[in-house]
């Protein structure tokens, strides 16, 4: 066989060349980077600071916080002035921020509620569970929280006095102007609540239904008991409009008349309020002693015989207690008509003539 050499006497320089410039085209050998470099697409080692490791467009070397967490970066998405490097906890929503625009210690990241309000914050001073931005009204007092631990619908913030008994609170169920938290002892009763007797206190919880000002003397509910002895009739009560001394409940018949009492003053029985007409003189009452139809009040003159009083029985003008002498002769009576001095009762026989007296032409013949 003929050697190829003989046939093609260059073909040995010519794998020689192609050698050669298969090793020029490979260059120096790679080196390997170091525990703080990373290898670009290049094949560049640069330094891992410089590097955007978890892709978020930012590295160490250019502020990244956190170059293993592409969430927390330098972006400000919601353009509020916040990245989430700088602590922003949620750059979709530019209401949420780390500015502190009150200077109460907290911003809305911190679950402000009302980052312009200081008097708003989450912090939680007195311990009870609950913030001013939970509707705490006063966080320096852990008597006062937003629950209501009784359900009546109130709580200590809404004022509720008791928040243990439903029954205290600060509805006014009668719309009287006061609660039972105002210590009103009937809440269903309108007519009840403390002064409502304002005559006699101006604290005490009473019934005044006849709006006179006394309090009723028997109420029905845990009212106190007042002085009115007729809740019901407004002209019954304690005044004593006529300074008598005497009222409509101790039995004044009219209050409006100091004249009129219920006092028996001159002891006969009776009082003005039963129309004595003279109080203050025992002879002249009501008393009819002697059956006459008349007592002294009515002008009897003599109270114990019936035969003196004031019927003018012959019609004359004149009745007994007149000195008529013959009430039923009515030619006998106390007229002088001739004007002698005497009338028939004085033994006048005539009374129409002067001559004719009792001592004159008066005699009856023998």
């Amino acid at each position: 066989m003929t050697p190829l050499f003989s046939l093609y006497p260059r073909a040995p320089f010519m794998l020689l060349l192609l050698m050669a410039v298969a090793c020029a085209d490979k260059g120096p050998a790679e080196e390997a980077c170091d525990g703080d470099q990373v290898t670009e697409e290049d094949d560049d080692c640069i330094p891992l600071t410089e590097a955007d490791q978890d892709g978020d467009g930012a590295s160490i070397a250019d502020g990244d916080c956190d170059d293993n967490d592409p969430a927390l970066n330098l972006d400000d998405a919601d353009d509020d002035g916040h990245s989430t490097c700088d602590g922003d906890c949620d750059d979709n929503n530019n209401t949420l921020d780390l500015a502190d625009a009150d200077r109460d210690g907290f911003s809305t990241c911190d679950s402000d509620c009302d980052d312009d309000d200081a008097s708003l914050s989450p912090a939680d001073i007195d311990g009870d569970g609950f913030s001013t931005c939970d509707g705490d009204c006063d966080d320096s007092f852990a008597w006062f929280t937003p629950v209501d631990a009784d359900g009546d619908g109130l709580s200590t913030c809404d004022n509720d006095c008791d928040d243990s008994d439903a029954a205290l609170n600060h509805n006014d169920a009668d719309g009287d102007g006061y609660s039972t938290c105002d210590d009103d002892c009937d809440d269903d009763d309108a007519s009840t609540y403390p002064g409502a007797a304002e005559k006699e206190s101006a604290f005490l919880c009473q019934t005044d239904a006849d709006l006179d000002g006394w309090g009723e003397a028997n109420p029905k509910s845990t009212a106190e008991a007042g002085l009115d002895c007729d809740d019901t009739d407004g002209a019954k009560n304690f005044d004593d409009a006529d300074g008598d001394g005497f009222s409509s409940c101790a039995n004044d018949c009219d209050d409006t008349n100091d004249a009129v009492e219920p006092a028996d003053i001159d002891g006969d029985g009776y009082s003005t309020c039963d129309d004595d007409c003279d109080d203050n003189d025992a002879t002249l009452n009501l008393d009819d002693a002697d059956a006459d139809g008349l007592s002294s009040c009515s002008g009897d003159c003599n109270d114990d015989f019936d035969w003196l009083n004031l019927n003018d029985v012959d019609g004359d003008g004149y009745s007994t207690c007149d000195d008529d002498c013959d009430d039923y002769d009515e030619t006998m009576n106390l007229e002088d008509n001739d004007a002698d001095g005497f009338s028939t009762c004085d033994g006048d026989c005539n009374d129409d003539d002067v001559t004719a007296t009792p001592f004159n032409n008066c005699f009856t013949p023998f």
